[in-house]
This record gives structure tokens, C-alpha cells and sequence, in this order.
């Protein structure tokens, strides 16, 4: 299998400035999985508008990384979500029922996953607590949800894989910039760890077309990224 590190820095013209294609991806995994509630509604329509302007570039990353996975379906599962209310609903009720509703069909934070207790806030979500810090890198839940979420990681290995590349660049920035080096470090340590299994049960428990071919396809790059470091 090519190495999906190889492709990172990619860039599309369809993103934003500074936006690689593997950057743009995890983005859009770590938004729908903590918060699709918002993407449907009116205000968050444009996150939408923005992944489906993307999803050829995304069916090219996964092709040239030599990942099979479902991304041509998701980019048409994305177009549907556009101009079908009916779907639209349906794909927000499996949001609430994978992501929202108090008995989860699979857990959702790092702690769960690797610590001994499997409970949440153990030494797993503080240790992703103090890498979110070292970036300032802020999410939209501070003490509503677990920095752990895997969302909030999936998000957050898109900015890092992001401002790897634009630091390299040279991009002005006040925050600190991190290296590839630090990327690497946090897939090792926490993302890759966890992510690629929890992503295949989730895929697994859903239904709709949007969400299987999401999840299957964050499963399947996560695994990757894993075989990479």
C-alpha cells in the first residue's frame, strides 16, 4: 500500500488557503461526528456546500494512496444531503442515535478505549488536554465534552496535518507551528491508537448511506495513518 503520508501535503484549490486535501478530510470527520446537528441546520449548510466542492479531491487522495474505500459515494451521499430534506433528516436522526443518545452503540473517547478503568477523564484525555493547549488549538465544548472525543481528535489531526504543511510554507502565524514531527507524535501516541476500531464499529452500527461511507472511509485512512508511523 502507497503511503498516505506521502500525499499530505496536498493541496486543493477547492479548500481554503492553507488546506490540505488529508487536512480538509479529517476536518469534515471530526465536525460531522460532534456536530452534524449544526451542519444541518441552515447556518452550518455552507460546512456541506464546502465538502462537496472537496470530495473529488478526497476520491483522489484515497486513490493514489491505495485506500478502497467509499469515497465517490460519499461525495454523492453529501449532494443528496444538499437538496433532500427527507435524507437530511434520516442522517441527523443516526447522528443522534451514534453520537447523541445516552446508550452509545460504540464509546467515543480515547480514555474508554485504552485506559484500565474505561471510564472518561482518566491520564489519556488529560494527555490530549495538554496537546490541544500547546497549540492553543480551542474546541467549541470546553466542559460539555471530553477533549478525547473523536471528533474533536479527528478535527484536530486535520489542523495539525494542515499547519505542518503551512509552517513549512512559511506562513505567518502567532500560534505555535507544529512539525511533522509532532504529527507523527500524536497519531502514535493517541489517534491512530483508537480511531481506526472505533470508526469501523461505528461504521458498522450505521445505517445511512452518509454515515456508513463516512465512517467506513475515516476507519480505513485512520488504519493507514497508523501503518505510516
Amino acid at each position: 500500500m502507497p503511503s498516505v503520508e506521502r500525499h499530505a501535503g496536498r493541496t486543493s484549490a477547492a479548500g481554503a488557503a492553507g488546506t490540505t486535501v488529508l487536512g480538509s478530510f479529517l476536518r469534515f470527520v471530526g465536525v460531522a461526528c460532534n456536530g452534524f446537528n449544526i451542519i444541518a441546520g441552515e447556518s452550518g449548510r455552507p460546512v456541506l456546500v464546502q465538502a462537496s466542492g472537496l470530495s473529488d479531491s478526497w476520491r483522489v487522495f484515497f486513490e493514489d494512496a491505495g485506500l478502497d474505500a467509499p469515497i465517490e459515494a460519499l461525495g454523492d451521499d453529501i449532494r443528496i444531503l444538499l437538496v433532500d430534506e427527507a435524507e437530511l433528516a434520516r442522517t441527523l436522526g443516526e447522528f443522534n442515535a451514534l453520537f447523541r443518545v445516552p446508550e452509545l452503540p460504540v464509546p467515543l473517547w480515547e480514555s474508554v478505549w485504552l485506559s484500565s478503568e474505561k471510564i472518561l477523564f482518566t491520564e489519556e484525555s488529560f494527555a490530549v488536554r495538554d496537546w490541544y493547549a500547546r497549540f492553543q488549538w480551542e474546541i467549541n465544548k470546553v466542559g460539555y465534552e471530553a477533549e478525547d472525543h473523536i471528533g474533536f481528535e479527528a478535527a484536530f489531526c486535520g489542523w495539525l496535518f494542515d499547519a505542518a504543511v503551512k509552517g513549512q510554507e512559511g506562513g505567518p502565524d502567532a500560534r505555535p507551528q507544529p512539525t511533522q514531527s509532532d504529527v507523527r507524535a500524536f497519531l502514535e501516541e493517541h489517534f491512530t491508537r483508537w480511531a481506526p476500531e472505533c470508526f469501523r464499529q461505528l461504521a458498522d452500527a450505521a445505517g445511512t448511506p452518509f454515515w456508513k461511507h463516512l465512517l467506513s472511509s475515516a476507519s480505513l485512512l485512520s488504519g493507514a495513518l497508523a501503518e505510516d508511523s
